[in-house]
């Protein structure tokens, strides 16, 4: 902690520094009241948000029409991921046929996932089965392409939260409540 110790003005306050290492042994040694303590931890209002919106796309897997549906659309996500970002000719066909590519979703971050997804359903049904038929990957069905607006449709809200709370400069405790309470009216 730093103060500055010359007072140009009066409502210049002067900084000490101080190590708080030898503050925090200190206060272990003595028995007073007056001993600092750090301010009980906070757990990352987006990461939680992250963390419920994961663990209940699993739980929601426990049903089998479901889930059928989730993996047989989002292998299909995953394979035209996946031969994008591995194959350079592969990345230009796509972009030659869309003008875009597709997204990597990556296991660290849920909405990478919805993004993948998203960008899919934005190139269109049409498309995404003209890229497939061109890098011989199996064909997206108009019932795939359902599921996945579907997904889109109901993970949407969840994402924006997470973009409302997300960073360090311009998120604050007191919009974490009034965005989660939000959320759950729209869920």
């Amino acid at each position: 902690m730093f103060q500055n110790a010359d007072d140009e003005s009066s409502d210049e306050k002067a900084l000490v520094v101080v190590n708080v290492n030898e503050l925090l042994e200190n206060a272990c040694d003595d028995d007073s009241d007056d001993v600092p303590i750090l301010p009980p931890h906070k757990r990352c209002g987006n990461h939680s948000l992250n963390l419920v919106a994961s663990a209940d796309t699993l739980k929601a897997r426990e049903d089998k029409v479901f889930q059928r549906s989730y993996d047989r659309a989002m292998a299909k996500v995953q394979a035209l991921s996946n031969i994008v970002s591995r194959s350079p000719k592969a990345n230009d066909t796509v972009e030659d046929i869309t003008g875009k590519t597709f997204l990597k979703p990556t296991c660290t971050r849920w909405c990478s996932e919805y993004y993948a997804v998203e960008r899919v359903v934005e190139i269109g049904l049409d498309k995404v089965v003209e890229c497939e038929t061109a890098l011989g990957l199996s064909v997206m069905t108009s019932a795939d392409m359902k599921f996945l607006t579907s997904f889109i449709k109901v993970m949407k809200p969840i994402v924006s939260a997470m973009k409302l709370i997300e960073g360090e400069s311009h998120c604050y405790v007191g919009q974490l409540i009034p965005t989660i309470m939000g959320l759950q009216r729209k869920l």
